[in-house]
């Protein structure tokens, strides 16, 4: 297929990534290009164009799933990073953002939710459940509420730009 979202997945488990892979493969509009168990032989794997997509396991890897994402990213900025098996976690989701995640998937997600994050993401887009959104919203708030108290007090600008007339007539 021409226009296919070239989609790459990175999971520990074998039976589960050959599992998904086959199931992906059978989806409209999708092609599976990689399927390794770590980020080092996805990235040996993965060939160019680089792919749309790249699933990432997030649920048995914690902090070493980070280390991972930050290299996907760096390695292949173009491609969409999304981290599977996420709890709710406000730690974890500001971590897997910044490292680089362009979306989040739950651990209690569908295939049918897989799919709609594959199909959104290489659209450029990205979805996000309603608590995550609440939780991004409130940490940019405080964000920029603490940048409002840090900021110095300058004058006025009027009183910076007068200056005394002292021509002669």
């Amino acid at each position: 297929m021409q226009n296919a979202i070239r989609v790459a997945i990175i999971h520990r488990n074998r039976l589960f990534r050959e599992g998904l892979a086959f199931v992906l493969s059978q989806q409209r509009g999708i092609t599976v290009v990689s399927c390794s168990d770590g980020a080092g032989d996805a990235l040996a794997e993965i060939g160019r164009p680089c792919p749309d997509v790249i699933l990432l396991d997030f649920s048995q890897q914690g902090r070493d799933g980070l280390k991972e994402a930050r290299q996907l990213r760096e390695a292949s900025p173009e491609s969409r990073l999304l981290l599977m098996g996420l709890t709710e976690s406000e730690a974890d989701v500001l971590a897997c953002i910044e490292a680089g995640a362009a979306g989040l998937l739950q651990r209690e997600a569908s295939l049918e939710e897989l799919l709609q994050n594959i199909r959104v993401m290489a659209a450029g887009e990205a979805l996000c459940s309603p608590k995550i959104i609440a939780l991004l919203f409130s940490q940019i708030a405080e964000e920029a509420h603490a940048r409002k108290r840090v900021q110095p007090l300058r004058p006025a600008a009027s009183h910076l730009s007068r200056t005394p007339d002292h021509s002669v007539d």
